[in-house]
């Protein structure tokens, strides 16, 4: 059978006082180890690992919608993407956009003038582009920031604007005042949006677990517990300024208070994997003794992804996604909520590739570099192993060695008689090392994201990213959802290797 074995690291170090473990960081320079065992069966050629992806077809930025703006009769909407291309629905007007020009950091918000005549466009450098009749009052690109901005409304004559960061810190421009920020308080989950109360002038503030602050505007509830708890990515305010929406990135968004009468687009959510308009590349033919080329060098910040391995002519290799993945998790060293991380990591990753993950329970196996790719299947068949995810020691195992490891991830792929299809893989997760909750819900995402095929990328911003900056993503972004919609059914069904 033709099939490789690939295993990828992601390496950290720790700060070590006299009363112990005071710390976990990166290393300055993050480093990436590459081990390969291939089997007799393995493809014909040179195996290397020193190509880099460079996905050169691909936009500068992701092409999924990352704000919504109602016209103010509540007739149509429009909808940005994170490279500032900009869609109208309804009567809403189309006064251009930042789509084609370059920009420093991908758009992450946007608002309309009160006659719906223009909008502008924020990127999370704080940096602001005005459309139509919207006026320019200032902007925090260049100015040196906490944390990334992550939205902006308008002032309700549209004399000004607010730009509000991940950590809650607010700034003002124009007309618009200051009400007070949650910057520089504790907060349980990042700062995700904002939206004004037309009635008060004031604002609000939501954060990705669906928690509410009110700033000279009546606080109306949240969603904290509710159906898109920990999945919120942002708010806008009813039609009439009597409350504001709650929106999730499944699609699901809850009105506050609940007999507002307020329109809501679902279009709002961010893009799933069968919105963003890709051409399948389940019929492309590979050489079969072409190399497959690892990524050893995170993608640039502006490309928002990466693909963990390819072939040909740079295209990734990918799961088939209308094959069911069935996954094991060993739960020897995992904390009480281990399952269900894994579980809720899977949830995430099928809403953004469409491939359904079945879970067939737990295994007293670990992830080594020898594992058998075969399992035994109905009838004495042979099948393909299940993914495997464990919680283990650093050094417990020749998978994930001692030296400040904390996770691994990677997956095998088998030839099809088309191309390289991944048909297994493995993860693990440190057991040795007190991470925060944040940290580990990031660090499954992350290892499980290399078992779907995404490589590392150098926006801190992203799951994917190989740095913890303090504040670990616990869902993935802009970035990591493009790629991974790549690696899923919008790119086609492939033919299963035989095992």
């Amino acid at each position: 059978m033709r099939w490789k074995n690939r295993g990828f690291k992601r390496r950290w170090s720790k700060r070590v006082s006299a009363v112990g473990i005071t710390a976990i960081l990166l290393t300055s320079a993050p480093y990436w180890s590459h081990s390969t065992t291939i089997s007799k069966r393995a493809p014909l050629g040179k195996a290397t690992n020193e190509a880099i992806l460079k996905p050169t077809k691909l936009p500068s930025f992701a092409t999924s919608s990352v704000a919504i703006a109602p016209t103010p009769n509540n007739g149509g909407y429009w909808l940005v993407s994170p490279d500032g291309a900009v869609t109208t629905y309804g009567n809403a007007g189309y006064y251009g956009s930042m789509s084609g020009h370059p920009l420093n950091k991908p758009i992450v918000g946007m608002a309309a003038t009160p006659d719906g005549r223009g909008y502008w466009l924020v990127a999370s450098d704080g940096g602001i582009f005005t459309f139509g009749d919207a006026g320019f009052y200032g902007s925090m690109g260049g100015h040196p920031l906490n944390k990334p901005i992550v939205g902006m409304a308008a002032t309700p004559d549209g004399r000004g604007y607010w730009e509000v960061a991940s950590d809650g810190g607010i700034f003002t421009f124009g007309d618009a005042g200051f009400y007070g920020s949650m910057g520089g308080h504790p907060l349980n989950k990042p700062i995700v949006g904002m939206a004004v109360d037309s009635i008060t002038g004031g604002y609000w503030e939501v954060a990705s677990d669906g928690g509410v602050f009110s700033f000279n505007a009546p606080f109306e509830g949240s969603a904290v517990g509710s159906s898109i708890s920990g999945s919120v990515m942002g708010m806008a305010p009813s039609a009439g300024g009597n409350g504001y929406w709650i929106v999730g990135n499944n699609n699901g968004a809850i009105n506050f208070p609940n007999n507002s009468n307020a329109s809501y687009y679902s279009s709002a959510a961010p893009q799933t994997w069968n919105r963003y308009n890709l051409a399948p590349d389940n019929n492309v033919t590979v050489p079969y003794n072409d190399s497959l080329i690892p990524n050893l060098n995170p993608a640039p910040a502006s490309v928002g992804y990466s693909y963990l391995e390819t072939q040909g002519d740079q295209l990734p290799i990918r799961w088939n996604p209308c094959q069911v993945i069935n996954y094991q998790v060993n739960l020897t060293f995992a904390p009480s909520d281990g399952l269900s991380l894994v579980e809720q990591a899977f949830n995430d990753l099928s809403s953004a590739t469409g491939i359904t993950f079945n879970y067939v329970g737990t295994s007293s196996q670990f992830p080594s570099q020898g594992r058998s790719v075969f399992a035994s299947g109905p009838n004495g068949s042979t099948v393909w192993a299940p993914v495997l995810v464990a919680w283990e020691p650093t050094g417990y195992t020749d998978f994930m060695p001692s030296g400040g490891v904390i996770g691994e991830g990677g997956a095998t792929p088998a030839w099809n008689g088309q191309q390289w299809v991944y048909v297994t893989g493995e993860a693990s997760i440190t057991s040795s090392y007190a991470l925060s909750q944040e940290q580990i819900v990031s660090l499954v995402h992350h290892e499980l994201g290399h078992v779907l095929g995404l490589g590392h990328v150098a926006d801190p911003s992203e799951v994917m990213n190989p740095v913890d900056n303090g504040n670990a993503p616990t869902s993935y972004q802009w970035g990591d959802l493009l790629g991974l919609a790549h690696l899923g059914k919008a790119e086609g069904c492939l033919a299963e290797p035989n095992a």
